[in-house]
């Protein structure tokens, strides 16, 4: 991969302003919601102020582009807005591993519970955990 920081900026994500000699154009990014970057006054609070209104005049046309896609004949954009609202909303790829993870450490734990109850050994429960686990071959086990 190359650096970072060399990467291509697309055209309207550009810093607008000319550089001080006013033949090029600036090649920093713009800040969000902006036209500038901060060197050429994206830091002043005005600007910032009118990058996020910006920014925020966008929220109702997105909920209703993908409000649109939700509603969709078309399986692709129909999956692909479910995924954009479901990590907008914390349920991302990583919380699904997390909540898995939860799911199959309780069904082990009741599924122990109810050997022990069911009057297995300990033994016996030990050679089971090993071989539901996947950990090594149950015969193992002293």
């Amino acid at each position: 991969m190359g650096n970072p920081k060399k990467r291509r900026i697309p055209p309207g994500r550009r810093c607008t302003a000319k550089i001080s000699s006013g033949k090029r154009r600036c090649r920093k990014p713009a800040i969000l919601g902006g036209t500038v970057c901060e060197t050429h006054g994206g830091s002043a609070p005005q600007v910032k102020a009118a990058a996020a209104r910006r920014l925020v005049e966008l929220v109702q046309p997105a909920i209703a582009a993908l409000d649109k896609a939700l509603g969709s004949d078309d399986i692709n954009a129909l999956i692909r807005a479910a995924q954009v609202v479901l990590d907008r909303t914390g349920h991302g790829p990583t919380s699904k591993v997390e909540i898995l993870e939860k799911f199959r450490t309780q069904e082990r734990d009741a599924l122990f519970r109810a050997l022990d109850a069911a009057g297995m050994s300990e033994q016996q429960i030990k050679a089971f955990e090993v071989a539901y686990s996947g950990g090594g071959d149950a015969d193992t086990i002293d």
